[in-house]
């Protein structure tokens, strides 16, 4: 990236997990007016390329378009814990909340961490065609989100940088999220740009603000990028072992003795640094997404109550959110049939409500006093 002006911004100081940014009403972006204030939004973004001001501009202009005040800056990574970045909405007992248990079942991890295939998506979509629905019961109840509309963004080696803008009181309307849409190429071409001057610029800032280390090889094997997390935590001969695993692979998953996890992959072609090189990451592992409604988690739950198929059967389709007539119908069964197996159930786990069910279910298989 020779040539490009320097700018004046420096580049934050790197926060920790439990310290995302807060920022002052007075610096977000007006509402746009029309399309010209919107374009001076791009343009200001553009503006900030290569800064750690780039995400603060992204997130505010996205947010001024839905008159929102509330949003935040989350990275999410194939092995790791998600990072704030930027944080307007959440509280931070709901922040603690999240890192401590909860971001195990964000529907957004579990992209990140399978497939990511729709660039922009609320809440509420994802909410109606998922059966798990105790992440926006539990989680959004406690950070008062009734919704929220996120735009997804690709950085390198399988890291993606949600910007979410979240309401309290009523669902983001389609032609908002179509408002959104309209602009997210021209956004996802300025993150591109962003992130290949954080890799490749003088300062190598590609996630300093992180606690991902990462490094750049070219075709030969030869290093040409390593951000300050892999210079002051790689060894030489932690790095030479890395490079050793991964000789004759063009991409891989290792564990290593220091209980971290790299995982590499070949980067295209036409790469201006490193055509045909390879990018690397190390993370400290983290647990991964859990599908509450999953058989197997259900079985361990029916296993530690001793609860009985019939009860077992019940417990899952109650986690999927489904009324006793659905139930009944799902299970070939009576209304009546069902209510006396749930009384049954509730009695034999001393609650009396769904709600006291979720969170028992929730607490003994990854709540902090989990033990699943």
């Amino acid at each position: 990236m020779q040539g490009w002006p320097r700018s004046n911004v420096k580049l934050a100081r790197p926060r920790s997990l439990t310290e995302p940014r807060v920022t002052s009403g007075s610096e977000r972006l007006p509402k746009p007016e029309d399309n010209a204030t919107i374009f001076d939004g791009l343009a200001d973004i553009a503006g900030a390329v290569g800064t750690s001001e780039f995400y603060e501009r992204a997130v505010s202009l996205v947010a001024s378009m839905l008159s929102c005040d509330r949003y935040l800056v989350i990275r999410y990574a194939r092995f790791s814990k998600p990072e704030f970045l930027i944080n307007t909405s959440m509280t931070q007992e709901a922040v603690d909340d999240y890192f401590s248990s909860y971001f195990r079942i964000d529907p957004l991890l579990g992209m990140v961490r399978n497939r990511v295939d729709q660039r922009v998506l609320t809440f509420a979509e994802l909410k109606k065609k998922g059966s798990d629905t105790f992440f926006y019961d539990q989680l959004l109840r406690s950070a008062e989100i009734f919704d929220e509309i996120v735009v997804m963004l690709p950085t390198v080696g399988g890291v993606w940088t949600a910007l979410c803008i979240d309401r309290n009181n009523k669902h983001f309307t389609k032609a908002e999220v179509n408002k959104v849409r309209e602009i997210v190429p021209l956004l996802e071409r300025l993150h591109d740009l962003h992130v290949e001057h954080c890799v490749f610029s003088w300062e190598k800032s590609y996630l300093n603000d992180s606690s991902i280390s990462f490094m750049m090889v070219d075709s030969e094997g030869n290093p040409t990028v390593r951000n300050g997390q892999w210079e002051n935590r790689i060894t030489p001969e932690c790095e030479t072992t890395i490079l050793g695993l991964s000789q004759r692979k063009p991409q891989g998953v290792e564990s290593l003795e220091s209980g971290h996890i790299v995982h590499w992959e070949t980067v295209d072609h036409q790469n201006a640094v490193a055509p045909n090189g390879k990018v690397y990451l190390i993370e400290d592992p983290a647990p991964g997404y859990m599908d509450l409604t999953a058989d197997d988690i259900v079985e361990k739950f029916a296993k530690n109550y001793g609860l009985t198929p019939r009860e077992t059967e019940i417990t899952g389709l109650i986690l999927q959110g489904k009324p006793p007539s659905l139930i009944a119908k799902t299970m070939d069964l009576s209304v009546g049939t069902v209510r006396n197996h749930k009384h049954r159930l509730y009695y034999k786990l001393d609650i009396t409500t769904e709600r006291e069910l979720f969170c028992m279910f929730f607490d003994v298989t990854i709540g902090k006093n989990g033990r699943l």
